[in-house]
């Protein structure tokens, strides 16, 4: 036998070594020992390279280990092989789910494509590394936004698949939508202005309608604008307007707010005007700014006010328009507000259209937004609709108020007229229940007394008809009260989980992927997606999910149903919103239409025959929001 041990030895020069002794017995031919063999090897350097490596291989653990990205293993048949310990954190999965599953199986429907064919170029070696964004199913059922980039090292050892690293990405979209939503705000500040506004850069220049307006050129006549331009040479300090100019615009570039006041001239030697000047610094995208602010100080721009003023509050207009200060005083009320209030005999104070907790109820009536905020209020024996809305450019309130009480009076008599004409359909669809279980029992009565092969055939169609009558007197109940109700707000995330309760659509998965979507229709609107559902269920065949999702579309918003059943024919697509369709609760289809019209809202079929059903709602601007 061979005997192998290490041993670290210390040298002359005081070196430490690794040697590797190895001892064997020498036997002569007749097997008889004769001696021992000892030889040893300097093995240092494959220590080290072996400890080097060991030290590499931890530290690369412990960075994939304790790493917040998600970073993967995909092998050569497209499955995953790992998945690190941060795969919990963003996914809300453990690692071990996804081993030997398809990473694709768990990106968003309409991002796969794009997923799919981006790991196939790393595959073949035709993508050199570009980051991919998409979407994940979190275990919670959300989605979430990730960047992944992905690195081909199929053939190398211990690894031989593609890697891929994965972070989230959500807090960035979002403020990017946020920073889009601020720019696009403050770009309908800049353009809306009743001051004419400039901003000045080192190669260029941006101004608002007003500023073309006020100064009678276009936007490119601005461009290399400089401080004296549109000016008289001197101001009537006795300075040169280039030298002012100038000396405004160095202390602005330093970061110090200018406000002053100057002469300008228009384009053209047009009629000089005063104004109030205000530079403000700013830094837009990076790069320093100067904002400059141009009020018209002129008579001329007090009439142009006034001008505006009277157009908000038309003397003319029949109706009463009213301007509120924050602490309720009336600063402007037009002729109308006061005829109003004495057409109904009561003393004709604008005040007595400002309501009682005013300016709170503005305020929670229209959420904090620039919304207006409407509201009904009863002033004495009359009835009004009012609407409230703050001007932020003349800090006031404005109140437009519109005399309902005739149309409060017509609506009353209509509810009492509908109340009645209920209660009158559903005496008489209690009574044709009645005769109708009297007709099915002795139908069973006629069919048990019988075995005349064609009496029965006319029994059967008796019966196929009762029944038909049965669904339609139950369906005359549920839609009895369509447009019996104004149309309000319904949060769909509400309304969907409502409508699976009443379709009763069992172990179907419906999946709402609308957020916070809220819709303006009629009450009803429950009993639409309950309809679509239960048409699913009724008419899908082998269908294993339904899905509600949507998307901003041009003028409004497409929100779809669809499911992965049987799908409509192609010469059914139309005839199935037909009332006299007749198949199942396809009369559904019908009327789903009808309470959709009621609002605006328009309804179709685009799915494809054999891949599922998918029903395209488009609801126009005004009647949808997200929150």
């Amino acid at each position: 036998p061979v005997e192998y041990h290490e041993k670290a030895v210390l040298t002359k020069t005081g070196q430490v070594r690794v040697i590797a002794f190895h001892n064997s017995l020498v036997r002569n031919e007749d097997a008889t020992i004769s001696g021992i063999l000892f030889s040893g090897e300097d093995i240092t350097l494959r220590h080290q390279m072996e400890d080097a490596l060991r030290q590499s291989e931890e530290r690369f653990r412990n960075l994939i280990q304790n790493s917040s990205d998600m970073i993967r293993i995909i092998g050569k048949d497209g499955l995953v092989a790992y998945s690190s310990p941060s795969t919990l954190q963003i996914t809300g999965c453990s690692p071990d789910f996804f081993l030997g599953k398809n990473p694709l199986d768990f990106v968003h429907p309409d991002d796969r494509p794009r997923v799919e064919s981006a790991l196939g170029e790393v595959f073949s070696h035709t993508n050199p590394g570009i980051p991919t964004e998409y979407r994940i199913r979190h275990a919670s059922g959300t989605w979430i936004d990730v960047e992944a980039i992905a690195t081909n090292l199929v053939g190398v050892a211990g690894i031989d698949g593609v890697v891929t690293t994965t972070r989230p990405i959500t807090e960035r979209k979002n403020a990017e939508l946020a920073l889009r939503e601020s720019e696009g705000r403050y770009r309908a500040i800049f353009e809306k202005s009743r001051d004419a506004i400039i901003v000045l850069g080192k190669d260029s220049v941006d101004c608002n309608p007003r500023a073309e307006e006020l100064f009678q050129c276009s936007r490119d006549d601005l461009l290399g604008f400089a401080g004296g331009d549109f000016s008289f040479g001197q101001q009537p300090c006795g300075r040169s307007s280039a030298d002012l100019a100038g000396e405004y615009l160095d202390a602005a570039g330093n970061g110090s707010v200018q406000s002053f006041s100057w002469i300008f001239v228009p384009r053209g030697g047009g009629k000089p005007f005063p104004a109030h000047v205000t530079l403000l610094p700013a830094q837009v995208r990076g790069e320093k700014r100067i904002i400059a602010l141009i009020q018209d100080t002129s008579v001329q721009g007090e009439e142009d006010r006034q001008a505006r003023h009277l157009a908000r509050f038309p003397a003319q207009s029949p109706f009463p328009v009213i301007e509120i200060t924050a602490n309720g005083e009336v600063t402007y009320a037009n002729p109308a507000s006061r005829e109003v209030l004495r057409s109904h005999g009561m003393p004709s104070d604008p005040a007595a259209y400002i309501p009682a907790d005013f300016p709170a109820s503005a305020a929670s009536g229209n959420g904090g937004t620039d919304e207006p905020c409407t509201r009904e209020v009863t002033i004495g024996t009359a009835r009004f609709a009012e609407m409230i809305w703050y001007d932020r450019e003349d800090d006031r309130y404005r109140m437009t108020a519109y005399d309902i009480t005739k149309r409060s009076y017509e609506i009353a008599a209509l509810e009492q007229a509908n109340r009645k004409l209920n209660t009158l359909s559903g005496i008489i669809r209690h009574d044709i229940k009645n005769k109708l279980t009297g007709v099915m029992g002795y139908l069973e009565l006629a069919q048990g007394s019988t075995r005349d092969p064609e009496i029965l055939d006319y029994l059967g169609r008796v019966e196929v008809s009762a029944n038909a009558v049965r669904q339609q007197v139950e369906f005359t109940k549920q839609y009895e009260n369509l447009g019996t109700k104004p149309p309000c707000w319904q949060a769909l995330s509400v309304v969907l989980s409502a409508a699976r309760k009443e379709a009763d659509c069992g172990a179907l998965p419906v999946t709402d992927e609308t957020g916070g979507l809220e819709v303006y229709a009629d009450p009803m609107l429950v009993r639409v997606f309950a309809g679509l559902i239960e048409n699913a269920v009724m008419h899908g065949g082998k269908m294993t999910a339904v899905r509600v999702h949507g998307s901003a579309a041009d003028m409004g918003y497409l929100l779809v149903v669809e499911d992965d059943g049987n799908g409509v024919p192609r010469e059914q697509k139309e005839k199935i919103f037909n009332k006299a369709s007749g198949k199942g609760t396809m009369i559904g289809l019908f009327l789903s239409r009808e309470i959709l019209s009621l609002t605006g809202i328009t309804l179709k079929e685009t799915g494809e025959p054999g891949t599922g059903a998918r029903f395209e709602f488009f609801i126009p601007s005004g009647k949808f929001r997200v929150k």
